[in-house]
């Protein structure tokens, strides 16, 4: 595990310079309102854009549920594949 993913804040609480965007995120996760809406987080490298994500994320889904999709990966066949693992995947009926 590289020493950026084993030192990445876990909770909102450990985010360190993002009192904006740590303020807002606490908002949602406490009115519930993260799960079936999409968040545009941008900044420079390094700020915490994916770290905050990740905690969003994780605050409604298992870890194993959470993906990550890098920008510049996505390409048409990508998506139609992910738009084809979303066909297969019935939520509230179990893995």
């Amino acid at each position: 595990m590289r020493l950026t993913e084993k030192c990445r804040p876990k909770t909102l609480s450990e985010v360190v310079g993002q009192n904006k965007a740590v303020s807002i995120a606490q908002s949602f996760i406490y009115r519930e309102l993260v799960g079936g809406h999409a968040f545009w987080l941008s900044g420079a490298t390094g700020v915490g854009k994916t770290t905050i994500a990740k905690i969003l994320a994780g605050s409604i889904a298992d870890e194993m549920f959470v993906t990550e999709i890098v920008g510049r990966d996505v390409t048409a066949s990508f998506l139609a594949a992910l738009e084809c693992d979303f066909r297969l995947l019935a939520f509230g009926r179990g893995g």
